[in-house]
């Protein structure tokens, strides 16, 4: 409430009691309802700068004078005989009353803004959906084309509420949506805002335009949380350098007007989130270059990406508003992700690694069984080759024979550690034992070997990564057989 006003809420509460029909009944209620119309002012004007417990002060207090006011004139109305009096005091009522509706109106949006901050859209949506009844209920009161301003207010916020809600629910797809409704939907009310030249039409156009701006944002969020989650990560670092644009024009702008504390809040608010999605960008860049093995190159995203979230909540816990603080929370929760990204990286480096290494040992065994069946005049170019010539090469065969039970040994015993499913693993364990104890030698062993092989190979295939352990081995035996 501004300083100036000389008039306070006890002054007004000693008015509403001392009401009684006399020539001071037309003044006193006048400044009543000015005082009341005041408080819905300052109750947006609070609620504006994110200061809800003040914003439902001058809610509550406005609810208070008004159920105060029309006790008293309910009580006047009944002792007075004059039914021309009598119609003034329930016009006086219905003008208290619709007093009444504005507040509940306000309580309702700064309620449903107080839960979308604190990401709580669920109960959000209840109440911009009851602020969207109220605004239309006064436009059919009072068929001021304002109400239906704000009742569209309501009802857009409504969808970036549900577009929040489908975004945490990790449903992008229909959270695009709802941001894209929403947006649709504010600009067109910038443009109903732009025929009407008043100082309180240019203010909500300047505020839509900044909510306009957060849509877009929140577009771009979502398209890159869309591709971040699909594992197309190229796509998600190119929405992501979109969102951070569109986050560092915001922060131009806030920056660009006069300082004050509450601009340095909002200031220090987007710059927390410029960082916070600069370092899922960086996440992304980081398992991008995993995927292409590029294992230095996504070690340093990695760490880019925690320096990143560290500079975001430096900026967040410069800023008290709500939403600092919540989505400080969040990157508290979400940071301890990235030594596990950085532990998921290492691991597949050293598999990768192993499987080269494996890969260059089988290539130089190869080379030295066909190296050993050159000087009695054999070429051979697989193990096919070796097969059709296994009569007159038996210590051949016997070596690729006696090389092949190893490494089948060695997979049952790396199978152990494999947690895939049981019934597969039994299979492969009691198939792979009957073939490492078989008595058949020879062409015989080795095609059965080689079935085996594929088997397990088209196993290893559908169940992924959990398999890692046994794939190099599986690779080395496909190799020998082929």
């Amino acid at each position: 409430m501004d300083d100036s006003n000389v008039i306070t809420y006890q002054e007004i509460q000693s008015v509403i009691s001392g009401l009684g029909n006399n020539e001071k009944f037309s003044a006193d209620l006048e400044l009543i309802e000015n005082f009341l119309s005041d408080y819905y002012e300052y109750s947006i004007t609070e609620r504006d700068k994110a200061d809800f417990p003040s914003s439902f002060n001058y809610i509550t207090a406005g609810f208070n004078l008004c159920t105060s006011a029309i006790n008293k004139l309910d009580l006047i109305s009944a002792q007075n005989k004059d039914e021309n009096l009598k119609e003034l005091f329930e016009r006086k009522i219905a003008d208290l009353k619709m007093h009444v509706l504005k507040f509940t109106a306000a309580n309702n949006f700064t309620t449903g803004l107080f839960h979308y901050t604190n990401r709580n859209p669920g109960l959000a949506n209840q109440f911009f959906s009851e602020c969207e009844k109220n605004f239309k209920e006064l436009f059919n009161i009072t068929k001021d084309g304002r109400y239906v301003i704000q009742s569209d207010l309501s009802k857009y916020f409504r969808h970036m509420s549900e577009g929040l809600e489908k975004f945490i629910t990790g449903d992008l797809i229909d959270a695009r949506k709802n941001y894209q409704i929403a947006k649709i939907g504010f600009e067109d009310i910038v443009k109903k805002l732009e025929l009407d030249i008043s100082d309180e039409s240019r203010y909500l156009k300047i505020k839509i335009d900044y909510i306009c701006r957060d849509c877009s944002t929140l577009l771009h969020m979502s398209n890159a949380q869309f591709y971040f989650r699909s594992k197309n990560y190229k796509l998600a670092v190119e929405n992501y350098e979109k969102l951070l644009a569109n986050i560092k024009s915001t922060v131009d702008d806030v920056s660009g007007e006069n300082a004050d504390e509450d601009t340095e809040k909002y200031k220090n608010f987007y710059m927390g989130n410029y960082y916070y999605n600069c370092g899922y960008m960086n996440i992304s860049k980081a398992l991008e270059n995993q995927k292409q093995e590029k294992w230095d190159e996504a070690l340093e995203s990695f760490d880019h990406a925690r320096n990143d979230w560290t500079r975001a909540t430096d900026f967040l816990l410069k800023s008290d508003i709500q939403q600092a603080l919540t989505l400080q929370e969040t990157i508290s929760h979400n940071e301890f992700s990235i030594d596990q990204y950085i532990e998921s990286c290492m691991k597949d480096k050293e598999h990768c690694l192993k499987i080269i290494e494996l890969e260059e040992k089988v290539r130089t065994q190869q080379e030295e069984l066909f190296n050993m069946l050159k000087p009695a005049g054999i070429t051979v170019n697989n193990i096919q080759d070796i097969n059709n010539t296994v009569e007159q090469n038996v210590q051949i065969v016997q070596k690729i024979e006696n090389k092949t039970r190893e490494n089948l040994k060695e997979l049952l015993e790396l199978l152990k550690s494999v947690p895939m499913n049981e019934a597969e693993k039994k299979t492969i364990e009691s198939e792979g034992k009957e073939l490492v104890n078989s008595t058949e030698k020879g062409p015989k062993f080795l095609d059965k070997a080689k079935s085996f092989t594929e088997k397990v190979s088209g196993i290893v295939k559908n169940v992924g990564e959990i398999a890692t352990p046994i794939i190099p081995v599986v690779k080395a035996l496909a190799m020998m057989l082929a």
